[in-house]
């Protein structure tokens, strides 16, 4: 090695590089310019550049090898994340079907049980649910009562039947506000 070792004997480590990495850059430097003239020959610098383009696409190569290796390690944990999601969601989906169809048989039960209960009311019953609709606690009939009851069944209106207390053997004839008319409410 020529004058190498001495140009290079000055220059000293940096205080957070390691000291062994440091001579061997410090060889390779001198290897650079073996003859110590500082410029570096064809010989030299082929040597090295071949050594470098080596390098650089070990390097490239691995970074393709790890870049797939994270894509596919990435699809396999977003995979696993949707089949998670899909086992929470199918679970979620369940549960709530499971509540509607309890809370939906409840309401038929308890629809059924008012239904049993208004299809066994006598004639006398069913008059007085409807009078306690419309009347104050006098039984005297009240518009605002009977409007606040009868406002949102204006479509049923035209179903009312009217007959004539000889026409339905449930109506007794005394107890019509007319002597010849009562009235039979019947919906479709």
């Amino acid at each position: 090695m020529g004058s190498g070792i001495s140009r290079t004997s000055y220059l000293k480590c940096p205080k957070d590089y390691d000291t062994e990495d440091f001579k061997k850059i410090l060889k390779l430097y001198d290897k650079l310019d073996d003859d110590g003239n500082m410029i570096v020959e064809e010989n030299e610098l082929t040597q090295i550049a071949i050594h470098h383009h080596n390098n650089k696409n070990k390097n490239i190569e691995q970074e393709l090898i790890d870049n797939e290796a994270n894509r596919q390690k990435i699809q396999l944990e977003l995979k696993l994340k949707l089949e998670q999601q899909k086992r929470i969601l199918e679970n979620k989906y369940k549960s709530e079907v499971d509540l509607e169809n309890l809370l939906c048989d409840n309401n038929n039960i308890r629809l059924n049980k008012e239904l049993e209960l208004l299809n066994n009311l006598t004639i006398e019953e069913k008059r007085k649910k409807f009078k306690e609709k419309i009347t104050d606690d006098k039984d005297h009939i009240k518009f605002w009562k009977f409007f606040d009851y009868i406002k949102n069944r204006v479509d049923d209106i035209d179903n009312i039947n009217w007959v004539t207390p000889k026409e339905d053997s449930n109506v007794p004839k005394n107890e019509s506000r007319k002597p010849n008319l009562t009235v039979v409410i019947t919906s479709p």
